[in-house]
């Protein structure tokens, strides 16, 4: 959704596509699935927990930063994203913030995860 908000998939969003999926234990027939969808047309999966929330926050905001630039649109959809998660609204400045430079490293991120869980949810 996020990596077509502007209407095509380059390559960089493509292979970060694939390789987060990879990661997530998709199988290749599923994520070319995946990418041949529309994907601007399909909802938002709200999962149950917070740290499952997070971690499909943290792969979402790597796709924003995959072509080094954040654009309006991006910034709505996260937002989008984030209040269909029941969290502050907030969170998507302090997100943008954290992911400037690059993903950031796992202890970092944990911190950043138990600040949330605290400050950020409704």
């Amino acid at each position: 959704m996020l990596a077509a908000s502007d209407g095509n998939l380059n390559e960089g969003e493509r292979y970060l596509i694939y390789s987060i999926g990879k990661s997530r234990g998709l199988k290749d027939w599923q994520l070319e699935n995946l990418l041949a969808e529309d994907i601007r047309e399909s909802e938002v999966f709200v999962p149950e927990t917070l740290d499952n929330r997070m971690n499909l926050l943290y792969d979402l905001m790597r796709m924003v930063y995959v072509d080094g630039i954040v654009d309006n649109q991006e910034v709505e959809l996260i937002k989008q994203i984030i209040a269909k998660f029941r969290l502050r609204q907030q969170l998507a400045d302090h997100l943008i913030d954290l992911f400037r430079y690059g993903a950031p490293p796992d202890g970092e991120w944990k911190e950043f995860v138990e600040h949330v869980n605290t400050a950020f949810v409704r």
